[in-house]
C-alpha cells in the first residue's frame, strides 16, 4: 500500500511514520498541493491523507480535486 501525505508542517508526517511503518506501507510526504498533484500522477498513492488547511490554496484546490476525480 502507498500512502500520501499532504501536510504544510513536516513534522506532522515525521510523527506518521512509524505507525506507517508498522503497517508495512510505503509513503510520501507533500507540504502543497501543488506538489501533491506531481506525486499523484507519478506514483497513484492507494490512499491520501489530507490537512484540510491544504485545501485552501485555491488555485490548486479545483486541479487537486480534478486529478482525484480521473
Amino acid at each position: 500500500m502507498h500512502i500520501l501525505v499532504i501536510h504544510p508542517d513536516p513534522r506532522f508526517y515525521r510523527e506518521l511514520l512509524p505507525l506507517l511503518s508498522l503497517h508495512e506501507a510505503s509513503s510520501a510526504f507533500a507540504r502543497t498541493l501543488f506538489a501533491a498533484c506531481d506525486q499523484i500522477e507519478a506514483q497513484s498513492p492507494d490512499v491520501i491523507v489530507l490537512c484540510s488547511p491544504s485545501l485552501q490554496e485555491q488555485e490548486m484546490g479545483e486541479a487537486f480535486l480534478a486529478l482525484l476525480g480521473t
